[in-house]
């Protein structure tokens, strides 16, 4: 057994990976196609669409939320890779900071995550 994911989770997780490429190829398409018709950083001031709101100017900038989405997406694809072809140390990882959790509580607050899955997982959060 190596270091990867089990074989009977290859297959989901090639068609998760194959999705998550085909979400940051249309993200990237539409940043590509909003600079391409000078919608590039443009801020336009559009009434809400709900009466009842306190805001009556909300302020859309459909680049920088698609910017922002592909980013998220790529960390996604990156986290995705790094888990499927490190799934036995992060396994293993986990399972003995939750052992050393036993003796130090403070630890249980922190979770069983190592500081590259939650650095990936708070850029893409």
């Amino acid at each position: 057994m190596g270091n990867g994911i089990p074989s009977e989770a290859i297959g989901v997780s090639v068609v998760v990976l194959l999705y998550s490429v085909i979400c940051f190829t249309l993200c990237v398409l539409v940043v590509c196609l909003l600079i391409k018709f000078g919608e590039r950083w443009s801020c336009k001031s559009q009434s809400s669409p709900f009466p009842c709101c306190a805001l009556t100017n909300v302020l859309i900038d459909i680049t920088l939320l698609a910017t922002f989405t592909s980013l998220a997406t790529f960390t996604s694809m990156v986290q995705q890779l790094h888990y499927a072809t490190s799934w036995a140390v992060i396994k293993e990882a986990q399972f003995k900071k939750a052992v050393k959790s036993l003796n130090q509580p403070a630890l249980a607050l922190q979770g069983a995550s190592e500081s590259t899955d939650i650095i990936l997982y708070d850029i893409r959060e």
